[in-house]
């Protein structure tokens, strides 16, 4: 929102400026995350959620963590799904979920979920079909959705040190899965 002012001083500006324009858009580059990424505004207008690639060429990408200085606290469902551009993603601490088939089907061989943030719900089929080599899941997970990482073909070790649900067939052919530690919290439904 830019508000500018036509005539007089500019209210609280202690050098006495006129005809300013204040920018309340501006967010702090290292919290806008890849540019060009879409994102849509919550139905209560308090947060936002990734859509998808937008117009993003990037091929490493990083979920923002503000949108036009408010949260973004989840990933729409199938946000990525089928697009092949991304190869790396990052996943910011306060997202708190990633909804059904998000990045199913896309080229992603690398995955970050930043630790210590807000707990996180991982969708049903959300990582479908990728090629990652290892996973690691910090203890902010709280629920694998089914499916969830089914038919990473590449995929041979995974790490989960938090209390997360896991539910039926999370890791089902995955082919080349031969180590996998989970946390003595962890739930397997």
């Amino acid at each position: 929102i830019n508000v500018p002012w036509s005539e007089g001083e500019v209210p609280g500006a202690p050098w006495g400026a006129t005809n300013a324009v204040l920018n309340y858009d501006y967010v702090d580059p290292a919290l806008a995350g890849t540019p060009g990424l879409a994102y849509a505004l919550s139905e209560d207008g308090n947060s936002y959620e990734c859509t998808g690639i937008g117009t993003c060429a990037e091929t490493d990408i990083e979920i923002g963590a503000i949108h036009k200085n408010l949260p973004v606290t989840a990933v729409a469902e199938r946000a990525f799904s089928g697009n092949q551009t991304p190869k790396s993603v990052t996943i910011p601490a306060n997202i708190t979920t990633i909804g059904k088939r998000a990045f199913s089907t896309t080229s992603i061989t690398s995955l970050k979920i930043e630790e210590n943030g807000q707990p996180l719900s991982i969708g049903q089929e959300a990582f479908l079909f990728l090629f990652l080599n290892t996973l690691s899941l910090p203890s902010r997970v709280t629920e694998i959705g089914y499916y969830a990482f089914q038919n990473c073909s590449q995929l041979t070790e995974v790490l989960s040190t938090g209390s997360a649900a896991i539910f039926n067939g999370t890791f089902k052919q995955c082919g080349k899965l031969t180590s996998v530690t989970i946390s003595t919290g962890a739930t397997v439904l």
